[in-house]
């Protein structure tokens, strides 16, 4: 049978051996038992399973004092998961004076339930929980439209798809762009929300995807952060995430059309060729010299995260 790891509260560490009768015992180093000690009982491992959950309780005696706050360091911790049965963890633990034989011995019965927080994943969290999604947009300038038609036919400033050219400057426009926004709630054990992983969910806070995470391509997804609270030993840790979808645009140029490739966080803005205005003596931006791709979010490995990074049925 596997043993669960125990911590004494000793001044010695208790050492697990065998008994026949499938009880195990944890002892002292050489093989006798100590003052305080714990036993798993007979019937111990009660399994329950229905369609929503699937759990089992250990049961302990714990020997030598009737005092449960002495003997609290004892049995399974919680979060620890069983050595039994993958993928449960320890998610209550109960202790009780009691009484033993005629009354007179001193024993605390612990008892100790073990159950998946919700359905397990295989990643590196313990398990998934609640998603949401929210489809809207956002704003966003731009001084170049996808097309447009001038009426009468004008000069080749139009034709290059500027916007709002008032003989000095451009206006542009601002427009509502799609943006999707998610959040992703996963469950933790105090050993995987480590001081460490709390220090990755810091570096790579608004950073981009820089390879496919869930449908989306690398370059379309921003972490904006995550959120975490602890109940019943557990961490519950909120991922938030947005999208912009990557685009390809044709722009007309001094030079021709270019084929511009933007990622979904990127920044797109124009250089314009400026000739002496007739109005004053501010320059007329009147046609395009170039576009420019400028990467301002740095971009991380999401499969850092934790909660893998494959598209979500």
């Amino acid at each position: 049978m596997a043993n669960v790891t125990l911590t004494a509260a000793t001044d010695f560490a208790l050492v697990p051996t065998v008994s026949a009768s499938r009880i195990t015992t944890y002892g002292a180093p050489d093989g006798s038992l100590s003052s305080i000690y714990i036993l798993e009982a007979h019937k111990s491992r009660e399994l329950r399973n229905d369609s929503t959950t699937y759990e089992f309780t250990r049961v302990y005696y714990i020997h030598g004092t009737d005092d449960p706050a002495q003997c609290a360091d004892l049995g399974p911790k919680i979060g620890s998961q069983d050595t039994v049965i993958a993928g449960l963890y320890a998610t209550n633990r109960t202790m009780s004076p009691h009484a033993s034989g005629g009354g007179s011995s001193s024993v605390v019965r612990l008892d100790v339930t073990f159950s998946q927080p919700d359905a397990a994943t295989g990643d590196g969290a313990v398990a998934d929980t609640n998603f949401s999604y929210e489809f809207g947009g956002e704003t966003e300038h731009i001084e170049v439209a996808l097309s447009q038609q001038a009426y009468p036919t004008q000069s080749d400033k139009v034709d290059a798809g500027i916007i709002g050219f008032n003989g000095e400057s451009i206006d542009g426009v601002d427009i509502s762009a799609p943006v999707i926004e998610f959040t992703e709630e996963w469950i933790f054990t105090p050993a995987q929300f480590s001081p460490f992983y709390r220090k990755i969910l810091y570096l790579i806070s608004w950073t981009s995807n820089g390879t496919a995470f869930r449908e989306y391509a690398a370059g379309e997804v921003l972490f904006a952060g995550a959120s975490a609270t602890k109940r019943n030993g557990f961490w519950y840790v909120t991922f938030r995430f947005r999208v912009h979808r990557n685009i390809q645009q044709s722009i007309l140029t001094s030079s021709g059309i270019v084929e511009v490739i933007k990622g979904g966080w990127e920044y797109l803005w124009i250089e314009y060729e400026s000739t002496p205005g007739s109005i004053s003596s501010q320059p007329i931006k009147q046609s395009i010299k170039a576009a420019y791709v400028a990467k301002v979010y740095k971009s991380s490995d999401f499969n850092s995260l934790g909660i893998g990074t494959q598209a979500r049925s």
